[in-house]
């Protein structure tokens, strides 16, 4: 009997401080802060809603306190000049730098359009390109 009743307040003791500890990490967990993302996105449209959501889209991401950069690419290079009464996609573009974003455009198409970059879309390669893909915080 005695050592029926030692096994279960043995028991129990454990059960304590299972729980005790579990409580534990999941406040521990609660209070840690979330990971924060970071994200390569590529623009590749010329279409002025698209540009203009992805942008409204990298605005967002970096107010939640996440990384982004956004590589402009085929017609995407076109970005700044797809403004319409609906769609302010220059503003937008602005807002998302304001914020910590950074844009970038690829060189060989802004020479197919007899273009050059601007200090809001400063001209980068396919390399920088692949490199924010895989890690977006170096350049």
């Amino acid at each position: 009997m005695k050592k029926h009743v030692i096994a279960m307040l043995t028991f129990t003791l454990l059960a304590v401080c299972a729980i005790a500890i579990f409580s534990r990490s999941r406040a521990e967990a609660a209070a840690a802060k979330p990971a924060r993302m970071k994200l390569g996105v590529i623009v590749y449209s010329g279409d002025a809603e698209v540009v203009w959501n992805a942008f409204r889209f990298g605005n967002f991401t970096l107010n939640q306190g996440d990384q982004v950069k956004v590589f402009l690419l085929a017609k995407g290079v076109e970005a700044e000049s797809l403004d319409i009464d609906k769609f302010k996609v220059t503003d937008m573009m602005k807002d998302f730098v304001k914020a910590g974003g950074q844009i970038l455009a690829c060189g060989t198409c802004l020479s197919f359009r007899r273009s050059e970059g601007s200090k809001l879309c400063p001209i980068s390669t396919m390399r920088t390109c692949t490199t924010s893909s895989k890690n977006p915080t170096k350049s």
